[in-house]
């Protein structure tokens, strides 16, 4: 969970689907009592915070072609040292956590990034 939405989309995308952008077009993302008051702002628990940040490099692990990074490289590292900074600093304890979680879980990633790779029909 977490960034769900992004994975989504890249996956989406490697079928052959296509985004449309319509200006006009409302969306309501409805959530419970609950997890709207837990989760408004920058308020979010640690933990919500840990997850997010984790499964953000899992979307890189899993979707994101050598070729893509070389293209992108210098805007992806130098947004993911700036975020790395801002978290070090603000919240070291979910930072850490966090990092910790990519590289226990690094294998089963790649071993995901080989799956949807396999079943991709188009490439992008």
């Amino acid at each position: 969970m977490y960034k769900e939405d992004v994975d989504l989309a890249y996956r989406l995308q490697r079928r052959g689907w296509q985004s449309w952008f319509i200006p006009t077009a409302c969306a309501y993302h409805i959530r419970t009592a609950k997890s709207s008051l837990l989760f408004f702002g920058r308020n979010r628990p640690e933990k919500v915070q840990e997850w997010s940040y984790r499964n953000h490099f899992f979307v890189l692990i899993k979707n994101i072609s050598l070729g893509q990074f070389m293209r992108y490289a210098p805007g992806i590292v130098l947004y993911e040292c700036a975020k790395a900074v801002y978290h070090s600093i603000r919240s070291p304890r979910m930072f850490f956590s966090a990092l910790y979680g990519v590289m226990r879980l690094w294998k089963r990633m790649i071993h995901k990034r080989a799956q949807v790779r396999k079943i991709r029909t188009r490439t992008v």
